[in-house]
């Protein structure tokens, strides 16, 4: 019986821990201010944007630290632009993305949210990935990622993520910005790797008959940040972007097959930048209804494409074509 009795009192001494430890949790309210814009469009879609504002963020933490596959083909008939095109491809894991500041509503719409990652977290996942796949074997070994570990364990990455409110001018905005970011990348891979050209002229009796120029990149690029987001009254957009040389010799280790031995100490401390500005321009309010995602298909054919194009780089590697 003294067993019986002592059993309770330790249950019941337990129990009455465990319910001043978690009790009732009561509602508080909060007041939002919020533009006339964002009031009138209700919380279910302030919500809907605020969570592409943080995807959005995520991507751009996940360019940077890991690098982005791109393909572009720009071709010109007679000195004339006629088809530009470029895509890009990125599917990473990250982990410990954290949202730091309050989301920012903006009157025209958009929402601006800060989110960051500790270098830590990022190595953390580089490693498990070591492990798993031994994709990265033949050019970084644990001990590298160790050292680099206790070196940045406590180093941040932030960005800013973009949502909008559906038909609004924010919308316009941030679509213009996203194709500023893009061409920005492509003209850092153009510049720093290379770009191939094909050309073909043909003039009869001293008057040109037809040109025609076609630009192919296909490139992967990391470690590109942004410096500047400018935006015009029109709702174009300049995105200023800038990487470090010896990013570029890291991607041409890892992806040109020529080993870690190839590129010297002193490349790796490389810190000359280079900085680009890439441009865009919102998308035309006819085809603003017709806004989709890519579809799978499509996508498919972008990895095709990128896989067709990508020994550009190794061919250019392969003639020393890297740095001007």
């Amino acid at each position: 019986m003294k067993l019986v009795h002592a059993w309770t009192k330790i249950l019941l001494t337990t129990t009455v821990a465990a319910t001043s430890c978690f009790a009732a949790v009561k509602p508080t309210t909060k007041d939002l201010v919020l533009p006339a814009l964002w009031e009138h469009a209700g919380p279910q879609e302030r919500l809907k944007a605020l969570r592409v504002a943080e995807l959005d963020a995520t991507r751009l933490l996940v360019e940077r630290i890991y690098g982005l596959r791109l393909n572009a083909e720009t071709t010109v008939y007679d000195l004339v632009l006629a088809d530009d095109d470029v895509r890009t491809a990125v599917t990473r894991e990250i982990k410990g993305v954290t949202t730091t500041e309050e989301p920012e509503y903006r009157d025209d719409g958009q929402v601006w949210v800060v989110r960051a990652v500790k270098l830590r977290q990022v190595l953390e996942t580089i490693t498990r990935t070591i492990k798993e796949k031994q994709r990265f074997g033949k050019w970084v070994t644990e001990e590298d990622i160790t050292k680099v570990e206790l070196e940045n364990r406590d180093t941040t990455i932030d960005v800013m993520g973009n949502g909008a409110l559906p038909d609004s001018q924010g919308l316009r905005k941030i679509q213009a910005k996203r194709a500023a970011e893009v061409d920005a990348y492509r003209k850092l891979a153009e510049r720093l790797l290379g770009v191939q050209i094909t050309s073909s002229t043909t003039v009869k009796d001293f008057v040109l008959k037809s040109d025609k120029i076609l630009a192919r990149t296909a490139q992967i690029i990391k470690g590109a940040k942004t410096m500047a987001i400018i935006y015009g009254n029109d709702d174009s957009c300049e995105v200023k972007m800038q990487i470090k040389v010896a990013d570029i010799y890291d991607v041409i280790e890892r992806y040109s097959g020529k080993g870690k031995d190839t590129v010297s100490v002193e490349r790796k401390q490389e810190t000359t930048t280079f900085t680009e500005t890439g441009r865009g321009a919102p998308r035309p309010v006819q085809e603003q209804a017709a806004q989709a995602g890519m579809p799978t298909s499509e996508a498919d054919a972008m990895d095709g494409a990128y896989r067709e194009t990508s020994i550009v780089i190794k061919k250019l590697v392969g003639q020393g074509i890297v740095v001007d």
